[in-house]
C-alpha cells in the first residue's frame, strides 16, 4: 500500500508531468516500479498517476532477466523519461544506464 508521504510525491511528480503537457513536453515514459520496495511500489498505481498527468507509462515486467539498467538500455530509443520508484537499490541499478543514455528520470522514492 502507498503511504500519505508516497501519495503527495507522486502527486507532486503527476502536477509536474502534467505541467510539462501542458507545455507541450509530455511523452513515453518507461516506469521501473520496484513492487518489493518497503513502502511498496505499486506499478500500477503508479502508473495510473502518470496517465491522469497525460504521459504514456511502458511498464516492462521486472522480473526478467536483465535488471533495471538492461530495461533502461533495451528501452532507451522508446522512451522520453524514465521515472524510477523504488529505494537506493533501485537508484543504485539504473545509474549507469542512465549515465549512459543520458535520459532526463524523475524519482518517486518508495524505499
Amino acid at each position: 500500500a502507498v503511504g500519505a508521504g508516497e501519495r503527495r510525491l507522486m502527486t507532486g511528480a503527476a502536477a509536474a508531468a502534467r505541467a510539462e503537457a501542458a507545455a507541450g513536453l509530455a511523452g513515453r515514459a518507461l516506469l521501473l516500479a520496484n513492487p518489493r520496495s518497503r513502502s511498496g511500489g505499486d506499478p500500477d498505481t503508479v502508473a495510473g498517476l502518470l496517465r491522469d498527468a497525460g504521459l504514456d507509462p511502458l511498464c516492462p515486467d521486472l522480473s526478467k532477466p536483465g535488471g533495471t539498467a538492461g530495461l533502461i538500455r533495451a528501452h532507451a530509443a522508446e522512451v522520453d523519461r524514465v521515472v524510477l520508484a523504488g529505494g537506493d537499490g533501485t537508484m543504485n541499478a539504473a545509474a549507469p544506464a542512465l549515465l549512459e543514455t543520458g535520459l532526463p528520470f524523475a524519482i518517486i522514492p518508495l524505499g
